[in-house]
């Protein structure tokens, strides 16, 4: 398994490592090449590092394909320019005769042509496995280039699991909005304090919780202000573990104002949605897919997203039963989700073998 694991958190690291353990749980002996970056901010200093990380990879790599210590390569591919790495890869697992399976978990290189994109899918061959998380992305990679090869939707639902593992207690006081992520603006923070401070000034009763690490500085200082004069926010900083899952019981609904240009399918709002949460959410990459059959609301047009968000908020606060119903589908959807990947994901635990 070649690709980026934390630290640092971010979708794709995390998606990585749980592929890990659940491929090591079905009996797979599995090497892993760390391929991520020391920061997720990117400076000359943290890529430098990283690539001097993957040239240890790639001879790390050489050494087990040489000695026939793996048949398979397994690369999660980089939204940037760590394609140029991910080809190198590809090419020396070719050379030695690996199957090849490539993990696509960005629309950055997709939504647009791109000659790193088209140079993956022609070093690959006809003979690799393409791992895509919705069907839309599916028909985005095969308008990159005509290929034969074989492309599998896996949702990163199976890396969240059972929705009836989870619960969420009922709401006891204000409608509570919830923002979970790295905190920038490419994630959206800013439209969800425009959202909160804007149903504030109407009149509303509500209560707002923010959760992650802070990943752009210029943000901080406008966000810990924000907090020290709104008493009904709270900023959490990072959760994971039993501080998630009490952030998940706190909230009513997930706001998801991504505009990261590497979005694809977030694991948060698969997460929100286990638990019945239902999400407004920008449309990027799977999210219009995920939130489809009113599993939610997904805001089409990004300069309109606040404007709907609060719309939205307002009725579903108004109306206990609307409000209800739509966690009710929300749950039904990601069961549908959650029943189609694993299907998926046992398809490609076959082609493996």
């Amino acid at each position: 398994m070649i690709g980026a694991y934390p630290p640092p958190v971010h979708g794709a690291a995390l998606v990585n490592t749980r592929m890990h353990s659940l491929l090591l749980s079905k009996g797979l002996s599995v090497e892993v090449i760390n391929t991520a970056a020391q920061d997720i901010v990117s400076t000359y200093s943290v890529r430098a590092k990283r690539a001097g990380r993957i040239i240890q990879g790639l001879y790390r790599f050489l050494r087990l394909v040489a000695n026939k210590r793996v048949t398979s390569a397994y690369l999660s591919i980089s939204g940037g320019y760590g394609r140029f790495y991910d080809v190198a890869f590809i090419l020396l697992a070719r050379v030695f005769g690996c199957k090849i399976i490539l993990h696509h978990h960005s629309f950055a290189y997709l939504d647009a042509p791109d000659v790193l994109a088209s140079w993956i899918v022609r070093a690959a061959g006809k003979n690799a496995m393409h791992l895509v998380l919705c069907d839309a992305m599916e028909t985005a990679l095969r308008g990159i280039r005509p290929m034969r090869a074989q492309t599998l939707a896996i949702s990163n639902a199976v890396f969240v699991g059972d929705p009836l593992m989870h619960s969420r207690k009922e709401r006891v006081s204000a409608f509570c909005l919830g923002f979970l992520s790295n905190v920038s603006r490419d994630k959206g923070i800013l439209e969800f304090m425009a959202v909160v401070d804007g149903l504030a000034r109407e009149g509303m009763k509500l209560r707002a919780r923010v959760a992650g690490p802070i990943v752009d500085g210029a943000i901080a200082e406008r966000l810990h202000k924000w907090v020290r004069e709104q008493p009904s926010v709270e900023y959490l900083g990072v959760v994971d573990g039993e501080n998630k899952e009490r952030f998940f019981q706190s909230i009513d609904v997930l706001l998801f104002p991504t505009n990261y240009r590497n979005e694809a399918e977030p694991l948060t709002i698969l997460e929100a949605m286990s638990k019945g949460i239902p999400v407004i959410a920008k449309q990027r990459g799977c999210i219009g897919s995920l939130l489809s059959g009113g599993a939610g609301v997904c805001v089409f047009e990004a300069t309109d997203f606040v404007e709907v968000a609060k719309e939205v908020v307002r009725s579903w606060s108004n109306c206990s039963t609307l409000y209800e119903g739509v966690c009710e589908v929300t749950r039904e959807r990601y069961q549908m989700i959650l029943v189609r990947s694993r299907a998926a994901f046992e398809n490609f635990l076959a082609a493996l073998s």
